[in-house]
């Protein structure tokens, strides 16, 4: 029984050494495994009402999220009035789905490049990496002032090297 409770105690180290890494400046890190685990995250964008940056492949995002995901998210977060401005891998998806920018409060550029494979959000002061790749997908959300800054910047500088697509 001894053995059992130290097993169970260093299986616990991990998760209270987390809750020791929220107090002071300290970045926060989370990890989320699966489906519902990314649904976790783009729940939190939605509690957090911040203005959205996006680096999205909308092709691979429609085929791997499940269908209740896709059509879910981004009706959601417009009717609660936060904009998205996304930079997509230009596909023909995308220019078709750019047509409900209006509705569905987005602003959409595209890129020529090599599928994305992943979707990185920056919004408040959080960056999630996304990664929906087979039965491994995954999400980590780091919470740090700083590194949201740097993404913010480095997306407005790619953002106006991008082509843009006007809703009609």
């Amino acid at each position: 029984m001894q053995k059992n409770r130290v097993s169970e105690l260093e299986s616990a180290v991990p998760e209270l050494l987390a809750i020791y890494n929220k107090s002071g400046n300290k970045p926060r890190v989370t990890f989320y495994e699966g489906v519902k685990g990314i649904e976790d995250v783009y729940t939190d964008m939605l509690r957090e009402k911040k203005e959205i940056l996006a680096y999205e492949d909308l092709e691979h995002l429609k085929a791997e999220l499940p269908e209740r995901v896709f059509e879910w998210f981004p009706k959601e977060r417009a009717h609660r009035d936060i904009l998205i401005k996304t930079i997509s891998r230009d596909v023909p998806f995308a220019r078709e789905f750019s047509k409900h920018n209006r509705g569905l409060l987005r602003e959409t550029k595209f890129i020529t490049a090599p599928k994305f494979k992943t979707d990185i959000n920056i919004y408040g002061d959080k960056v999630a990496l996304i990664d929906l790749q087979g039965s491994s997908q995954f999400a980590v959300l780091i919470e740090n002032h700083n590194l949201a800054e740097t993404m913010r910047t480095v997306w407005q500088q790619l953002d106006s090297f991008c082509t843009v697509r006007r809703p009609r």
